[in-house]
């Protein structure tokens, strides 16, 4: 069911009384756990005043990717019609990484669906951003890397 590079939407179980629409994004899968972030699209958290469509700053190191809203970043399944998010929406080093297995996953998310397949320039830049960003956990950066030198 889950894909490295596939973004998904559900309803995230935060507390006993308390759970959250979030999106995720799956990074690596190993064999009954996968690594994977998650993160909404209300919170502006590029860390620059312009955010552009991928890494911010222009520079290393960097505080975020951000997904421009109306820019397709991959496909929905079974479609193939092109996704986009309905605003800028940013991934930070610093919230959202999980290492979690298939079946905590299942335990702490509802009705979780794969909204779509990032295109895969997206998923490596996406990678790549967070491999090089500070605040990135030492943790995660070792499977990023792994991950990257899959996909080169």
């Amino acid at each position: 069911m889950y894909k490295a590079g596939s973004v998904y939407y559900g309803k995230f179980k935060l507390s006993e009384i308390e759970t959250k629409n979030k999106y995720l994004i799956v990074f690596h899968l190993f064999e009954d756990t996968c690594l994977l972030t998650t993160f909404t699209t209300s919170q502006p958290r590029s860390g620059v005043d312009n955010p552009v469509h991928g890494h911010n700053p222009a520079t290393k190191p960097y505080r975020s990717y951000v997904f421009k809203k109306g820019i397709a970043i991959g496909d929905i399944p079974i479609t193939n019609i092109p996704f986009s998010f309905q605003e800028d929406t940013a991934i930070v080093p610093d919230y959202g990484f999980a290492k979690k297995s298939i079946s905590d996953l299942h335990f702490s998310v509802q009705n979780l669906t794969m909204v779509c397949q990032l295109y895969p320039n997206e998923f490596i830049d996406l990678i790549y951003t967070l491999y090089h960003s500070k605040g990135t956990p030492n943790w995660v950066k070792d499977v990023l890397e792994v991950k990257l030198d899959e996909l080169s």
